[in-house]
């Protein structure tokens, strides 16, 4: 049960790294829209115009120029500087953990499914031969399989162990790369911006 638990909050992370991961690609497709080239155009040239002509005189102008190309200049590379910081930092710190849980939660799968058929095939096991010797034979093999519960029970709690640390492992890369560091990143962006601008 509480695997099952784990598993059920796991799709949820899921859920919200694929909206994260959706809204990401959106503004990424904004960021690279023509018009906002174009924008960032028109503000460089605005900014230009009034710095060397005699429009410089007037400090408001100037200033609301400066902003409105940083402005533009936000729109057109916050998201593909925020995309290449991410991968920078899943490529350093986020990759190994990701790969190794990921192959270690295939081997568990193929593990917990090889001792589940060993139990389905114990528990439909059937006397081949009618003699009575046989049979009590092959009822006597059933029986010291079933026996063995504890085993197979200890090899559940082993892989049930491993499998709860590696999906908590793919959590934690999940809620980093998707979550976190865009949230992160985007302050960092934000407060750069705002200092610029004063």
């Amino acid at each position: 049960d509480p695997v099952n638990d784990l598993v059920e909050r796991f799709s949820w992370i899921m859920l919200l790294a694929s909206s994260s991961l959706g809204v990401q690609k959106t503004l990424l497709a904004v960021s690279s829209w023509i018009g906002l080239g174009i924008l960032v155009a028109l503000a460089a040239c605005l900014l230009l115009l009034t710095r060397w002509t005699r429009i410089n005189t007037n400090k408001t102008l100037l200033r609301a120029t400066t902003q409105f190309l940083v402005l533009a200049l936000v729109l057109r590379f916050l998201m593909p500087l925020v995309a290449l910081g991410n991968e920078w930092f899943y490529q350093q710190f986020l990759a190994q953990q990701y790969q190794q849980s990921s192959a270690r939660l295939e081997t568990i799968s193929a593990q917990i499914g090889e001792i589940n058929e060993e139990v389905m095939q114990d528990g439909n096991a059937e006397p081949a031969s009618r003699a009575l010797v046989d049979r009590a034979r092959q009822l006597y093999r059933s029986a010291v399989k079933k026996v063995d519960f504890e085993g197979r029970l200890e090899d559940y709690k082993v892989a049930v162990q491993d499998l709860s640390e590696n999906t908590i492992n793919l959590i934690v890369v999940f809620t980093m790369q998707t979550v976190v560091l865009p949230l992160l990143f985007l302050w960092v962006a934000l407060t750069l911006v705002r200092r610029v601008l004063r």
